[in-house]
């Protein structure tokens, strides 16, 4: 999988080297603070022991997510994310003996390390590819003497578009290809999947603006965020 993510990286950068290098303006250097709700319906099954399950579904909860990023020229920039979210837990635990529901709250951590490349299209709409390395870890605990707990990191491709199509305003999307998406709770592996991002930032100062954006994948998220930007979103703005 990693081989495949780079070759195709190199291959893509190469056919967008040929477009019209037009100028952007829009900033890559700039932090993103914010808080986020959650959802998931996974689900998964262990045998801790002879006779006995523990079947545990996942629902909601809450979370916090920091992001930044780094131009270097203006054409690459580096960029790095973490979200943590603490997520309610129903489990089943049945044995010969008894039967027992329980409930509680684990904690997903999802971080990225990545290096992306910013191909102009005009003055105010950029096509984004990124590189990139993620890591998830969940964290369960244990309910009876069993572990679902998850830890893995992977390669991660990213294909995306920033619009702006009127002062203070960027509409942004992103597809992220990672092999770290789709986890099984059962086998304790992850899967390449796809994770989906959309959503609007509106800048009300120079270097400040409130985003909105809706994510896809294993765990979906509305989330809302403050950007910190260093740098106009136009020249002139």
């Amino acid at each position: 999988m990693n081989a495949r993510i780079a070759t195709l990286s190199l291959s893509f950068c190469g056919a967008l080297s040929a477009l019209p290098a037009t100028a952007s303006e829009l900033s890559y250097t700039f932090l993103d603070i914010g808080a986020a709700t959650v959802d998931t319906s996974l689900e998964g099954v262990r045998t801790p022991a002879p006779s006995q399950t523990v079947s545990v579904g996942l629902t909601d909860g809450d979370g916090l997510t920091v992001a930044g990023s780094l131009a270097i020229g203006r054409r690459f920039y580096i960029a790095g994310a973490n979200e943590t979210a603490v997520i309610a837990v129903d489990a089943f635990v049945e044995s010969p003996l008894a039967t027992a529901l329980l409930g509680g709250n684990f904690d997903r951590v999802a971080s990225r390390a990545a290096v992306g490349y910013v191909q102009p299209i005009g003055a105010n709409f950029d096509l984004v590819l990124e590189l990139a390395y993620d890591a998830v870890e969940y964290d369960f605990g244990s309910f009876a003497g069993e572990s679902f707990d998850v830890d893995e990191g992977g390669a991660a491709l990213g294909v995306g578009l920033r619009w702006n199509p009127k002062a203070a305003l960027e509409v942004f999307a992103m597809a992220h290809t990672s092999e770290t998406v789709d986890v099984d709770l059962t086998s304790g592996t992850f899967d390449t999947g796809t994770r989906a991002t959309a959503g609007l930032r509106w800048y009300f100062f120079e270097d400040l603006g409130l985003g909105f954006d809706v994510r896809s994948g294993d765990v979906d998220s509305v989330n809302v965020s403050l950007r910190f930007s260093f740098g106009d979103l136009r020249a002139g703005y």
